[in-house]
């Protein structure tokens, strides 16, 4: 699944409504360098850093394939994989509290 896949996915899963915009990858990776810079000197956290920007820019493919064949993980279908971790990471944690059911 592509990271852009990956978000329309999410959107749709979550109702979020916002929309999505296509970027130049020259363009995120500049604003990344701006975030890092500003960091730098105001020693304050940015959304969006070179590190950020290089991942967000770059042609990402996420697959389980390995995650199945190698811990035998159950696949489970995208859309209530999400659904699970959205809602997992919206509620308050207990330390001792695992994410897998």
């Amino acid at each position: 699944m592509y990271i852009k896949t990956l978000f329309i996915t999410l959107k749709a899963v979550c109702g979020y409504p916002r929309h999505l915009i296509s970027v130049p990858r020259q363009l995120i990776k500049t604003a990344g360098l701006a975030g890092t810079y500003y960091e730098k000197i105001s020693r304050k956290a940015v959304p969006l850093n070179h590190i950020n920007a290089n991942l967000l820019a770059g042609d990402n493919y996420y697959s389980a394939e390995k995650a199945i064949r190698e811990l035998h993980l159950p696949q489970t279908p995208i859309k209530q994989a999400i659904s699970d971790a959205v809602e997992w990471f919206e509620k308050p944690q207990q330390p001792d509290q695992p994410f897998f059911k």
